[in-house]
């Protein structure tokens, strides 16, 4: 036998070997050997019904079995950070009457609330989803993830100015409530596959909104903004904004339609702007439509809602509203 050839047979033996053992640890593993599945979190999947399992062949995504932790955030807050994947993110005032109204507090139900790493340090609360170390059998595909969705909601007492909030999700839902003078100065909000909805934003002074989403549809009530950004591949943007009729608009679109209220004003591929002497306005849609109204101060001032749901819980303008202010409804995009 030459010598290639020999050198080629050992390292050819040494890798079968490697091969064997790491099969042979992946099966004690699998058969409960006590120390290294005591100190590997395994989790096993039924591919069928993209159902993962524990050790112990506990069903981990079954309805109903969450975990959750609260507390109250006793110093000043001004910046808030939420990452989610699959989840709900609400940002709400709190509870009036509540012995803890006066600070910001927070609460997570999830299916394992230690993927959450929650900090507050410098004014600064954090809360992040991170995935632990874990061995897996089957990648974790879409199609594959945990069926629940976790709840994470934040709770700001009346009153308090937040510099900048930022609250991000793959998918779900994502809630933002400021009736009770609540002031955020600078809003963003990236989703992918994701619900938004932000009402009462800019309450004591306009604030900065930025929205960064690939689908889904995104809906802004009864808001006073300093500038609005929207990035989205595909969805809907719905947007309320008081004085709208100062703002500087520039669009680009491929497919997309832009309306201001009712009337198209914009429709398929193209660079587009519309002067304006007050705020800024930018709208970066490929096939996504975006619906413009506005808003008079007075009427911001009365929080008058004036986009409603419907039994479906899909956006609809209230139309008397606009027919009342001599709006007519426009043609259809």
């Amino acid at each position: 036998m030459s010598t290639k050839a020999a050198v080629k047979t050992v390292w050819v033996l040494i890798l079968a070997a490697f091969l064997i053992g790491l099969g042979l640890a992946g099966i004690g593993v699998a058969l409960g050997g006590n120390v290294i599945s005591s100190t590997i979190p395994l989790r096993f999947v039924d591919v069928r019904t993209g159902t993962f399992y524990d050790r112990g062949m506990t069903p981990l995504n079954a309805p109903g079995v969450t975990d959750s932790k609260s507390d109250v955030v006793r110093e000043d807050i001004h910046t808030i950070s939420v990452t989610g994947v699959n989840a709900r993110i609400l940002l709400i005032p709190a509870s009036e009457g509540s012995s803890d109204a006066n600070y910001v507090s927070y609460s997570i139900d999830a299916q394992n609330v230690d993927d959450y790493d929650v900090s507050v340090r410098n004014g600064r609360l954090s809360i992040e989803y991170r995935i632990r170390g874990r061995v897996h059998f089957f990648p974790d595909f879409g199609w594959m993830q945990a069926s629940s969705t976790d709840d994470i909601v934040v709770r700001v007492p009346e009153g308090v100015e937040l510099r900048d909030v930022n609250l991000q999700v793959v998918s779900g839902e994502v809630d933002v409530q400021t009736k009770q003078s609540v002031q955020i100065d600078n809003l963003v909000i990236d989703a992918v596959s994701a619900s938004i909805d932000v009402e009462h934003l800019g309450v004591l002074t306009p604030s900065s909104l930025r929205v960064n989403s690939v689908s889904g549809n995104t809906t802004v009530r009864d808001s006073r903004l300093s500038d609005f950004r929207v990035t989205q591949i595909s969805g809907s943007t719905t947007a309320e904004i008081a004085n709208l009729d100062d703002f500087r608009i520039e669009v680009n679109t491929v497919s997309g339609h832009i309306s201001k209220d009712g009337e198209t004003l914009f429709r398929g591929i193209g660079d587009h702007i519309i002067s304006g002497p007050g705020g800024f306005i930018n709208i970066d849609t490929v096939s996504g439509s975006v619906d413009l109204w506005n808003l008079a101060q007075d009427q911001f001032e009365s929080e008058d809602d004036s986009i409603q749901y419907n039994e479906d819980n899909d956006l609809e303008p209230d139309m008397d509203y606009y027919e009342d202010n001599n709006v007519g409804e426009g043609e259809e995009g």
